[in-house]
């Protein structure tokens, strides 16, 4: 897990050099769209729902695969799965045959999906040993942000920055973590909000920075840090700061934060006992019984 964390701004690099094949998934594909995933490649369909929407490139819903609403019609669907065998993504494919133009996002160059839906993204270099997803959503997301324009060159070089910082006082293992983010960054903040559980088993919980607000931030502070996944475009972080809590991030990329908490849960998942890369009961790909 450690060295496909550090691998991440040579397979964004990458990403960008494939642009062309982006070009092609994504031609003529203007208007509603739903976008699909299971777990960590939900949260990367949520992301980029957002952008696409906010660039004015259609209506873009997104959903679990095992939670779309089969009556709602689209004519573009795009399914992210890292593993390209996940069972829920299957079914759901075959649930769009022939209601929609399908689309599919997968590091896995031999995955039966892709005989399957019309259009398709290999992206087998950002493919990962680990369990854990960490590379692979990074690099759909920022192939994403190059293919709508976005210049994220500066991104790329503050990454490998990153990479090289020591992490290991940004968290206080006994602390209670909470992670905000807004618009495209709340997805962020979910997935981070995933590594640090499902890594490093510490419980967390991730919220939209503007609803926090509206209850949860009655549950907070001295013991209880809030990361911010993004700018602090809410204005909560005085009123944190004022609850005891301790507030951290807000002040790089949402995706550069997202490294800094991969790197953290990698971190705390060791100090903790913990095998990073196969954390219990879970499995690369989620494989149900028919």
């Amino acid at each position: 897990m450690l060295e496909e964390i550090i691998s991440q701004p040579e397979t964004w690099t990458k990403a960008a050099g494939h642009i062309d094949q982006v070009n092609e998934l994504f031609e003529e594909s203007g208007g509603p769209m739903c976008l699909v995933g299971c777990g960590t490649s939900y949260f990367v369909a949520g992301a980029l729902a957002k952008m696409r929407e906010a660039r004015g490139l259609g209506i873009s819903d997104p959903f679990q695969a095992s939670e779309i609403p089969l009556e709602r019609r689209y004519p573009w669907v795009l399914f992210i799965t890292r593993s390209g065998t996940t069972s829920e993504i299957a079914r759901a494919i075959s649930s769009f045959k022939g209601r929609a133009r399908t689309m599919l996002i997968t590091a896995n160059s031999s995955s039966p999906m892709l005989k399957v839906c019309n259009r398709s993204l290999v992206v087998d270099y950002c493919d990962e040993r680990s369990v854990v997803q960490t590379r692979f959503a990074t690099s759909v997301i920022m192939t994403m942000r190059k293919y709508l324009g976005e210049d994220v060159d500066l991104v790329v070089e503050r990454a490998r920055q990153i990479t090289e910082e020591d992490i290991s006082n940004i968290i206080d293992p006994k602390n209670r973590i909470v992670f905000l983010g807004h618009d495209w960054a709340f997805f962020v903040a979910q997935e981070a909000q995933l590594k640090m559980t499902e890594c490093a088993g510490v419980q967390c919980v991730a919220y939209s920075s503007f609803e926090f607000r509206h209850g949860p931030m009655s549950s907070i502070g001295p013991g209880t840090v809030v990361w911010m996944i993004g700018p602090d475009q809410a204005g909560v972080v005085g009123e944190i700061r004022q609850t005891g809590a301790q507030v951290i991030g807000g002040d790089l990329d949402p995706v550069l934060e997202l490294i800094k908490v991969q790197l953290s849960a990698e971190y705390l998942a060791r100090l903790a006992g913990r095998d990073p890369d196969c954390p219990p009961y879970l499995t690369r790909s989620v494989i149900l019984d028919s």
